[in-house]
């Protein structure tokens, strides 16, 4: 099963991106927002797909729309 977290780079979303990824291939939408992460690059997980986007924008959800996500 593949699952689309949005947000996913965040602090919790990183959390629940750890847990699911042990059983499940993992999507995340994120827009990496300076405000959530600071001047540092954010830290990806080993094992999740990220997709830099915003939730409010129609060719970003179009991007990962044709990963398939469950």
């Amino acid at each position: 099963m593949k699952i689309l977290i949005t947000g996913g780079a965040g602090f919790i979303g990183t959390k629940i991106c750890n847990k699911l990824k042990k059983k499940f291939e993992i999507i995340v939408l994120d827009n990496f927002s300076e405000q959530i992460h600071g001047n540092e690059k954010p830290k990806l997980l080993e094992g999740v797909e990220y997709v830099f986007g915003d939730v409010t924008n129609t060719e970003d959800w179009k991007k990962v729309i044709l990963k398939n996500p469950d």
